[in-house]
């Protein structure tokens, strides 16, 4: 089993938490970069840097080398179908676990934004992680990581 992270888009917060999991559980944890911003490979912490130029590659390199029973962490429902149809599981920074159902919502939800901002209409960004979100995250990985 081996949890995968695209550390450029990931907060800060849930970063700290993956990295703290896998070390206690020595559960393997492979984080994606193209920025080299994250250091602290040690142990079963490992690193793949990706080139600086290109769209979603750390998206592909998930989708291609995750596999029946590990775990990705994203906001990328795209990247979570993906991921769900070879039999790995998916998690969202706020502790969303990824179903089928959650992703068709989320794809429509996604669709109608995007007609709303083509419309004209602004949209403000999306709020921080806040503490309720990192609880949620937190609960839903370690129930994750007791039935691995």
């Amino acid at each position: 089993m081996q949890i995968w992270v695209d550390v450029d888009n990931c907060p800060v917060e849930i970063k700290n938490i993956l990295t703290a999991a896998s070390k206690r559980t020595g559960v393997s944890l492979t984080v994606i970069s193209r920025y080299n911003q994250f250091l602290n490979c040690e142990g079963n912490i490992n690193s793949i840097e990706l080139p600086c130029e290109g769209i979603k590659l750390a998206e592909k390199e998930m989708a291609e080398k995750s596999k029946v029973g590990d775990l990705v962490i994203t906001d990328d429902v795209s990247l979570a179908s993906e991921v769900l149809g070879k039999g790995a599981k998916a998690l969202g920074y706020k502790g969303e676990k990824y179903t089928i159902a959650e992703i068709e919502q989320k794809k429509k939800m996604n669709e109608y934004m995007d007609m709303m901002l083509a419309a004209g209409v602004e949209i403000g960004r999306q709020p921080p992680i806040s503490t309720g979100d990192k609880q949620n995250f937190i609960q839903s990985l370690e129930s994750f990581l007791i039935s691995y």
